[in-house]
């Protein structure tokens, strides 16, 4: 665990939040930068999911399965996945969007790809 962010509680990620406000649950992200985006969002009053679903996107000749994408956030008003990148990820996860794309042409998602991209306005969604 990297980083946690629990909603039902006032803490060092979001010290504007009211617990009476939303529903209680708490996160383990995988990355800081995960922790800051769902920040973001709350501040927006987005909601998300953090990888609510894991997708099948990869068989070998034979058609046995072979790899799988979990996108790190879903946005249920959005009907959109967001997955996040730093460092040295863009084409293992530019690839990974692809074969999503491919393989479930009725889902939507979006890569961001750089830290100004992790403050975004809902209508950039789309």
């Amino acid at each position: 665990m990297i980083a946690t962010y629990s909603e039902n509680r006032v803490d060092e990620f979001n010290p504007a939040w009211n617990a009476t406000d939303r529903s209680e649950h708490s996160v383990e992200f995988t990355d800081t930068s995960h922790c800051l985006f769902a920040r973001n969002l709350d501040r927006r009053e987005i909601s998300w999911l953090y990888k609510p679903r894991t997708f099948a996107v990869d068989w070998d000749a034979e058609g046995n399965f072979v790899g799988s994408f979990t996108p790190d956030f879903y946005l249920p008003d959005y009907d959109q996945y967001v997955e996040l990148v730093s460092g040295g990820q863009l084409a293992e996860k530019a690839r990974n969007i692809r074969l999503l794309r491919q393989n479930y042409p009725d889902v939507s998602i979006r890569l961001v790809a750089g830290p100004s991209q992790l403050v975004f306005r809902p209508e950039g969604l789309y």
